[in-house]
């Protein structure tokens, strides 16, 4: 989670780690709730601001789990995007 400028308090970010960032309703007792929850309601929004711009574009298993899928995908975006480098994750899961 990156700082916001309008956040400067480093001590507040220091308490934060991953477990707080990954499930945060079960830290709603700890100083630090509200920060977190501004920041992922922020993150989020980001997030689904990238993916409707078509810049962020995320497909699961169910869509297809084979090269061609692959290959078919990455084609579809460099046709559509063709000023655009287009990087692809895979992940194994």
């Amino acid at each position: 989670m990156c700082m916001r400028t309008r956040n400067t308090n480093p001590d507040l970010f220091s308490l934060i780690d991953i477990n707080k960032v990954a499930t945060p309703f079960l830290y709603k007792d700890n100083l630090e709730y509200d920060a977190i929850m501004i920041e992922r309601d922020i993150s989020y929004q980001n997030l689904f601001k990238l993916v409707r711009e078509e810049r962020l574009v995320v497909c699961g298993g169910e869509q297809g789990n084979s090269i061609d899928f692959i290959n078919s995908t990455v084609k579809h975006y460099t046709d559509l995007y063709p000023d655009k480098r287009v990087i692809f994750f895979l992940d194994r899961r």
